[in-house]
């Protein structure tokens, strides 16, 4: 499973990303089947420079602004090339089944 955590502020620019990144994760979830669960965590500041942030799996991958569409693809199948190792017959296998001896 890939988890994304919006941080997002009262502002225009957060609440973009989160419409954004909701979008996103609709299409890549159902094209290429994948398990992406989203968190938005609303912050109540007045300090905007930070917000929106965007984290994927806890690694934040933008702060401060919207995050383009390319970035966001980028960071999930990032994600998922680090969860993967060939298997014998040159198939990528998941690291979790590989450890386990599978």
């Amino acid at each position: 499973m890939i988890q994304i955590t919006v941080y997002k502020g009262l502002d225009s620019n957060s609440t973009i990303t989160w419409r954004l990144v909701k979008d996103l994760i609709v299409t890549i979830s159902k094209e290429y089947e994948l398990d992406i669960k989203l968190d938005v965590i609303e912050v109540p500041t007045i300090e905007y420079e930070k917000l929106p942030k965007v984290a994927v799996n806890g690694e934040i991958i933008v702060e401060g602004r919207i995050p383009g569409v390319d970035e966001l693809v980028n960071a999930v199948f990032n994600v998922i090339k680090e969860k993967t190792v060939l298997g014998p017959a040159g198939f990528p296998l998941p690291v979790a089944e590989t450890a386990a001896g599978i």
